[in-house]
């Protein structure tokens, strides 16, 4: 038995919600406009990461003691109410950016003013390679020392946040274990033979020699590179999936399966999402469903659950297994997992010889959830639609010729003219072609696809063709050659002085 998916992040991670700053940028410009010319950009700019982090710390504090009445009125401001108080980290680093942006500009001025700058730049370096020496001189001399402290100090947290899990992932001797690799790396992040601990230095050094050297400009192209993939590129590491999202018994074979089918779990087993991970193509889809996929999952049997994504309680629904269902995924409280495979499998494209036209959603809803078991021989078309009727019963087999995210292609046999049905997603921008062709493409079931067939054998495609693709690449294009031809008549003055 496989141990059951659950989800990886922590509790509340998933509620995070966009920052909205519209109110302080407006009063942001406006107080800008207040500041004399010269250093009304600068100033604005020097703002954004000092207040950024005192709106980052009010907000944590509120969330701890929430009694306080001023940190909840904080709280409640424009742009902190609605933000996870982490991506205000993301305001800061802009602001220093736009403020380093500033630094070289004033560097790079040949005027007074740059001379001034040039100089509390160098006085910077050398401070920098001052610390840096202190620094490391204290990670090597007192941080020895320090570590039992610390040692003893992290088990005592580690040992109370193990107590307070719910369900523990790993031993405690596991998390032990990486409190001891911590406490390695910060010894061995201080030694003399760590090229990493230099690059403040370097960075101050080339800094020096830009700023007294002809080259400038490269030099200062150069350093802003070095840094940023120096200081980057520990900063989120590639992870190996097999790390991330260790394969189970249960995933392993369902891999292993290469029919065209989809799967599902029920309740919280293998969390929604997941299943990308594996490659595994699941009815709950991504956490950000189309409405009428949702729609159409609410009357298969969705449960509540948070505000995206979804969970089924029960794979008993036609609607549900009519997506082309093989494998349904179930954990037990004990840890157990259960893989079941259905003894029938509705293909992903099959052919019906009834339709009947919906004049909205709800209409449509209510002849799904009124007749669930017709979804098999019956298609649901949302009008306004000229649905052509189709006569008398018949066979009608779809066999797959071709499938990938963007276009797919079925070989359709059927003895009397119908409608194939096809369980991918409808969205704009879907074509369908019969014999290659063009055809009209019907909204089915709500959320899916159908186009008439006439008897006979016949090759249908469906192709995703949006017209805002193409209407992109004509906008792009044209300002491409809009800049090539005022670059050709309006060339770069030289040296960067405007002609006189």
């Amino acid at each position: 038995m496989a141990a059951p998916q659950r989800g990886v992040r922590p509790p509340g991670t998933g509620r995070a919600r966009p920052l909205r700053f519209s109110l302080l940028a407006r009063a942001a410009r406006a107080a800008a406009g207040a500041l004399p010319e010269p250093v009304r950009q600068s100033h604005l700019a020097g703002a954004v990461p000092l207040l950024s982090p005192v709106g980052e710390l009010q907000r944590e504090r509120a969330l701890r003691r929430h009694r306080a009445a001023p940190l909840r009125a904080g709280v409640a401001a424009p742009g902190l109410a609605r933000a996870n108080p982490a991506r205000l980290r993301l305001v800061t680093s802009f602001g220093l950016a736009m403020l380093a942006g500033f630094g070289a500009d004033a560097v790079l001025d040949p005027e007074e003013g740059g001379a001034a700058a040039r100089r509390w730049f160098l006085r910077l370096a050398g401070a920098v390679v001052v610390a840096g020496v202190l620094l490391a001189a204290a990670g090597n001399l007192a941080l020895p020392l320090l570590v039992p402290r610390l040692a003893a100090w992290g088990r005592h947290v580690v040992e109370a946040r193990y107590a307070a899990l719910p369900a523990p992932t790993h031993s405690l001797d596991y998390f032990c274990a990486e409190l001891d690799e911590v406490l390695a790396g910060m010894a061995r992040a201080f030694r003399i033979g760590n090229l990493a601990m230099y690059a403040p230095a370097a960075v101050a050094v080339g800094g020096w020699l830009a700023v007294r050297g002809s080259a400038r400009g490269p030099m200062l192209v150069v350093l802003a590179v070095v840094e940023l993939v120096g200081l980057g590129r520990g900063y989120t590491p590639a992870v190996p999936r097999r790390d991330f999202y260790p394969p189970t018994a249960v995933v392993s074979r369902l891999a292993r399966d290469t029919t065209l089918h989809r799967v599902t779990a029920l309740g919280e087993t293998l969390v929604p999402d997941a299943h990308m991970m594996y490659g595994l193509a699941d009815v709950r889809g991504l956490d950000f469903p189309t409405r009428w996929y949702a729609a159409y999952l609410d009357a298969a049997g969705r449960l509540p659950w948070i505000a995206y994504g979804t969970l089924v309680g029960s794979a008993d629904s036609p609607l549900l297994r009519v997506l082309n269902v093989k494998y349904v995924v179930a954990a037990d409280e004990r840890g157990g997992v259960t893989l079941a495979e259905l003894a029938h499998v509705q293909p992903r494209c099959f052919v019906v010889h009834e339709a009947v036209v919906a004049e909205s959603d709800a209409q449509a809803l209510e002849l799904l959830r009124s007749a669930p078991d017709a979804v098999y021989s019956r298609v649901v078309i949302t009008g306004p639609a000229d649905v052509p009727p189709v006569a008398g019963d018949g066979d009608g087999e779809a066999t797959p010729i071709a499938y990938a995210p963007t276009e797919t292609a079925w070989s359709v046999v059927t003895g009397a003219g119908g409608y194939l049905v096809n369980t991918d997603a409808y969205y704009p921008g879907w074509r369908a072609y019969v014999d290659d062709r063009p055809a009209a493409l019907y909204r089915a079931n709500v959320a899916f696809r159908a186009v008439l067939v006439p008897a006979g054998r016949h090759t249908v495609t469906f192709r995703y063709e949006p017209r805002s693709m193409r209407m992109g690449v004509a906008v792009s294009v044209l300002a491409a050659c809009v800049c090539v031809f005022l670059t050709w008549r309006h060339p770069p003055p030289r040296n960067g002085r405007p002609p006189a």
